[in-house]
């Protein structure tokens, strides 16, 4: 089963950033941090993303071998592949590694951690620009999100449609490649499950949406 972790930035205000990475990070990653210090803002994100990542990976690897005791953070370094996305950097000759997803905002941070391919997205609830809906959704897909609320919940569920795009290629591991239309939304549900479908592959994906404190995840 999937494990989820999430990071406001209220939950570390008290911590100093430079201890908390040093806790959390190995050696490598501790140069990547330091590289980022001249955006604190970024550093802060990526910070908070591989801390979330690595507690889901600790709690998925113990509860995958039937125990209370967890890896320190710092011994489940992880990189990024050739598309960018985050892995774990290490090779256990016991079982599997679980493939992780991470996503940040201003407001927080959300990592997940699965047996099999993963995409996550966080986004805040917030009014568009003119025209964004439609850069990203063609006519049919507009009319299903539509369909399930309008006045302000409309920026709820429209959120809700970009977060699914920006999941689904997560999980594909290549990302949007800045094209949302390249993947069509085909049905949603009141409760907030989108199918989707990647229009170049064929390949059709499932995505839940929660909303959690105006984020939607």
């Amino acid at each position: 089963s999937a494990v989820c972790c999430m990071i406001m930035p209220a939950d570390v205000a008290n911590f100093d950033a430079t201890l908390l990475a040093r806790l959390s990070l190995d050696m490598n990653e501790m140069r990547d941090f330091s590289e980022r210090r001249a955006l604190s803002r970024r550093q802060q994100h990526w910070l908070l993303g591989r801390i979330a990542a690595k507690d889901a990976a600790r709690i998925w690897l113990a509860r995958n071998a039937g125990s209370e005791e967890m890896l320190h953070p710092a011994a489940l370094p992880i990189e990024s592949d050739e598309n960018g996305q985050p892995r774990l950097a290490l090779h256990l000759s016991g079982p599997a590694l679980p493939k992780l997803s991470i996503a940040h905002c201003d407001e927080g941070v959300v990592a997940l951690a699965h047996n099999g391919a993963v995409g996550v997205d966080i986004e805040p609830i917030a009014q568009r620009e003119p025209g964004f809906f439609e850069t990203m959704a063609n006519n049919a897909e507009r009319q299903l999100v539509n369909a399930c609320g309008s006045g302000d919940a409309a920026n709820e569920w429209i959120t809700r449609a970009w977060c699914v795009k920006e999941a689904a290629g997560k999980l594909l591991g290549s990302g949007m490649r800045g094209s949302p239309r390249a993947y069509e939304v085909r049905s949603v549900e009141p409760n907030g499950v989108f199918e989707v479908v990647h229009l170049e592959s064929g390949q059709g994906i499932v995505v839940r949406t929660v909303c959690i404190n105006d984020l939607i995840i």
